[in-house]
């Protein structure tokens, strides 16, 4: 069923129908008004989202391209974007890329072919790709990490070096002195690994490459990680991870070992996802505000596609969770 059809059945003009779906009802008459919407309810309208996309060069959709949508922190993140659309009557596209650069320019492309408004998007893999592709025309907002090296893109993050100088200051004041660190390769600046080493030299405590370990954000980084690390090192007292996953994958190594935590030694994540507080012992770790970073990146983004405001550079605060593993 299409406009013009509503008309032909309503006897009213293409335009007199338009206007009513579009809540512009203007010297239509009561009785036009009535006649029309009757026809509309009779034969289940539906408006043509996609063709009306392309007259008003808007899709009402965002999207979210991000590294692995089985991460809980990202899963975080992507609520508070869902929830923050909704209540503008915006969608979303999610497009997993499992950290993977060809399928993170393939997801790019696809947003690009479906119109969105805009991108949210975590640190990229495709940096080349995007200064070099003609994506320009739609506004993006990262998350998660700061990408220097773009222009004109909105920023929603947290100080990474203050973060990790802040865990791993806590296990210094619990009195660990050989201090592990476990996190993944970083795609840019690593700002995590120099907030570990700032507090290191605080504490007057000797940096040592052996203690450090770098693979992905997930649990197999953290069991391999810290097994490596141990068959080297046996007296270390404390283990910084880059987020609870790869915390769990230590955990997981310390307990089939039958090393005891927090006694012998000391564990700290990141994140603070839902699991967290469920392990045994109970992680403690520095909470990132996941879903607070979803809803301000569209918040962002909202009103720069509506009110042509700037795209800004947010930081927000991380929150130290103390439990059961230091």
């Amino acid at each position: 069923m299409t406009m013009k059809e509503i008309a032909e059945i309503a006897g009213v003009s293409v335009a007199t129908v338009s206007k009513l779906l579009n809540n512009k009802p203007n010297r239509i008459s009561a009785e036009t008004r009535e006649r029309v919407l009757k026809v509309v309810q009779e034969y289940h309208y539906t408006p043509n989202s996609i063709a009306k996309g392309l007259k008003i060069k808007r899709t009402n959709t965002l999207g979210f391209v991000l590294p692995d949508i089985r991460n809980p922190y990202f899963s975080e993140i992507g609520k508070g974007i869902q929830d923050e659309l909704a209540k503008h009557n915006y969608g979303v596209l999610f497009c997993n890329t499992d950290n993977d650069m060809k399928k993170e320019e393939s997801a790019l492309y696809m947003l690009d072919t479906k119109m969105v408004d805009g991108v949210i998007m975590t640190q990229s893999r495709s940096a080349e790709y995007l200064k070099n592709s003609n994506l320009g025309h739609i506004p993006m907002v990262f998350v998660d990490r700061v990408p220097s090296m773009f222009e004109g893109i909105g920023t929603v993050h947290i100080n990474e070096k203050k973060e990790f100088y802040k865990s791993t200051s806590y296990l210094l004041e619990h009195d660990c002195k050989r201090i592990a660190y476990i996190s993944a390769k970083p795609l840019l600046s690593n700002e995590r690994l120099a907030g570990y080493e700032e507090a290191l030299a605080k504490y007057q405590i000797p940096f040592d490459s052996d203690l450090i370990y770098l693979g992905e954000y997930d649990v197999e980084t953290g069991n391999k990680g810290i097994e490596n690390i141990f068959s080297d090192c046996a007296n270390v007292d404390g283990v910084v991870c880059g987020n609870d996953l790869i915390a769990i994958g230590v955990l997981n190594w310390f307990n089939e070992n039958n090393i005891k935590v927090p006694s012998e030694v000391k564990v700290i994540g990141f994140d603070d996802i839902y699991i967290s507080s469920y392990l045994n012992p109970k992680l403690t770790t520095i909470a990132q505000p996941a879903y607070q970073m979803g809803a301000q990146a569209v918040k962002m983004l909202l009103n720069h596609i509506n009110n042509e405001a700037p795209l800004e550079k947010v930081e927000l605060e991380c929150t130290l969770v103390i439990r059961d593993t230091v």
